[in-house]
This record gives structure tokens, C-alpha cells and sequence, in this order.
């Protein structure tokens, strides 16, 4: 990017009076983006790569697929900074890394998580500490405080909440399925709309990330009211 429009940028943020936060829930296959502004998100976007040989992409009709990682970084990173370009938020926030995992991708994953933020700081100018990390925890944290009517707990196939040997209820992991409905528990649920997931016939021509968004939307929700002291209503029992 040229210096001159980095300081553009940079003056931009500066002198705005809305506050611009993007989470992001990254990955080679559906790099998934929310915007907020002022604590209500108007946007999101989703970038899609891969390997053109995986069964699941080879009928897209959209995205770019290659099969050098290199390449597919590459691509989610300009794609990436094309819309960071319009957005032009004040902070970002990424997933954090899993580093329990033992998937080979995990390599490829590091790469991006850094590449994102290095491109982030050099090209929009974006000073380190305004690129947050959010743990899968913390996002998941978040998103079941959204879930009503016991689907915030685990249940038996007979549909009676497990309890701990305290007599608690043992909280669900939250799965993205769980993520995407805590999501349609706040009023910006429309953020999935035109959106399927990988597997659907649909999906050939209907871009993928219905179950990417809503990690994206809730690693920003709790940047911002964690770092930034938004506060967002949580859904009442019904």
C-alpha cells in the first residue's frame, strides 16, 4: 500500500467521531468478518480459497482456489486488506490460535494469524495493540450467555439436562450450530442471510459461512465489552 494513503487512512480514524471495530474469525476456507460501528454491526463479509481438487469446492461458482497454500494465503490476504481498505476500522480482532490441535493445518493457520496481523499494521498502520486476539473460549463464553430455555446446557438423547456431581447443569462446549443460534437470539441475526454451509447442493452457487459469521460476531463482541465497555442486552427466558 502506498505511504500516502496509509496516512489518509490513519487521519481518517483520527478525526472520525464513529468507532470501527472488525471481528474476524479467519481460515483458508470461509475467512469470515464482521464490522461493527459504535457497537452495531451494518456488515460482514466472507473470503473463500482452498484447494480446487476438495470435493467441496470443486462446483463453486465463487472464490478463488488453489492448490499451493501459499497461494491461498496469499489470496485471503489481499482480499483481506481490500476491505480492511474500506472499512478501515480503529481495532480488529482475531481468533486466537488453538494450540491444543494436532491438525497438519494448524501450520497453515499460524501463517495467517500472523500474516494478517503484519499486513494489518504495515499497510494500514494499525499500532499493535489495537489488533486484539480473542480466544475460542472467550467467544464461545460470550455466545452461550446469548441461549434461552436450557440450550445453554447439555442434554441426554431423552432431553433431560445433565447435571455435574455438584448438581449444576454442565454447560454446553458450543458447537457452531449453537453459536449460529445465539446469534439469531440478538436482533442482527439478517448477518447470515444469502449465507449455506459446505455439503449442500446450494452451496455450489450460495456462498458458504452461515457457521463462520456468528464466530466472527461474537470474537467481536467480546472485544468490545471486554476492551471497550459496550454492553449488549442478553436475551430474556421465555
Amino acid at each position: 500500500m502506498d505511504s500516502r494513503l496509509r496516512r489518509k487512512l490513519q487521519r481518517e480514524r483520527e478525526e472520525r467521531s464513529e468507532h470501527v471495530l472488525v471481528g474476524i474469525d479467519q481460515s483458508f476456507s470461509n475467512c469470515a468478518m464482521v464490522k461493527f460501528v459504535n457497537g452495531i454491526p451494518p456488515d460482514r463479509f466472507v473470503i473463500h480459497t482452498g484447494s480446487p481438487t476438495a470435493t467441496k469446492n470443486k462446483h463453486k461458482t465463487y472464490g478463488m482456489y488453489f492448490e499451493s497454500p501459499a497461494l491461498q494465503l496469499n489470496y485471503v490476504i489481499e482480499m483481506f486488506m481490500e476491505k480492511m481498505e474500506e472499512w478501515n476500522p480503529d481495532q480488529i480482532a482475531l481468533e486466537g490460535l488453538s494450540f491444543g490441535s494436532t491438525s497438519s493445518s494448524i501450520f497453515q493457520l499460524g501463517a495467517l494469524y500472523f500474516g494478517l496481523q503484519i499486513a494489518a499494521h504495515r499497510e494500514l498502520g494499525l499500532p499493535f495493540d489495537s489488533i486484539l486476539t480473542v480466544t475460542p473460549a472467550q467467544a464461545k463464553n460470550t455466545a452461550r450467555s446469548f441461549l434461552i430455555n436450557g440450550d445453554q446446557y447439555e442434554r441426554e438423547k431423552t432431553g433431560e439436562v445433565i447435571r455435574l456431581k455438584s448438581g449444576k447443569p454442565k454447560l454446553k462446549k458450543m458447537d457452531k450450530p449453537d453459536m449460529l443460534k445465539a446469534l439469531e437470539n440478538t436482533p442482527y441475526g439478517w448477518l447470515v442471510d444469502g449465507y449455506t454451509r459446505d455439503g449442500l447442493v446450494a452451496s455450489r452457487s450460495t456462498p458458504t459461512g452461515i457457521f463462520d459469521i456468528p464466530d466472527g460476531f461474537w470474537i467481536a463482541v467480546y472485544a468490545l465489552e471486554k476492551e471497550f465497555k459496550y454492553k449488549f442486552d442478553r436475551p430474556k427466558e421465555e
